[in-house]
């Protein structure tokens, strides 16, 4: 009933806040509502590579977006259809498949993700906001 609750008033929230500053419902659901609906696993992620449980923390990233791809994108789906707008299947899938195959060649070559590795990441993530932000029309 709570998740529900939450669902609904992050929904409410996050469209009040996209007319308030006149951003595209995209921008705020790629940033600020993928941030807010993230947190508790930043928080488990951290948490657990203090505690050094290196695998919980690649178990958790990889199967969240597995989950999220997956189930929960079908689950939607299944309730209702979401089209897609063409511009966002060609600039930010790609990203995401891109960052999937970076993240397979750092676990692949080092078997770990180095602080500078963390930092190019986090670099990107930026980035990858700022020139949706920057591509989408403010509403």
């Amino acid at each position: 009933m709570y998740l529900i609750l939450g669902g609904h008033l992050l929904v409410e929230s996050a469209t009040s806040i996209s007319l308030a500053f006149g951003v595209s419902e995209w921008v705020i659901a790629l940033s600020m509502v993928a941030v807010g609906t993230s947190l508790p696993e930043l928080s488990t992620s951290i948490i657990a590579a203090i505690r050094g449980y290196p695998e919980m923390v690649i178990g958790n990233v990889i199967g969240s977006n597995i989950f999220n791809i997956l189930f929960v994108q079908a689950a939607v789906a299944i309730v209702r259809p979401v089209p897609v707008q063409w511009s966002f299947v060609t600039f930010e899938f790609p990203i995401m498949v891109a960052g999937g195959f970076f993240m397979f060649l750092i676990l692949r070559t080092n078997y770990k993700v180095s602080r500078l590795e963390g930092a190019l990441l986090l670099v990107a993530y930026l980035l990858v906001i700022l020139i949706s932000f920057l591509r989408n029309p403010m509403v």
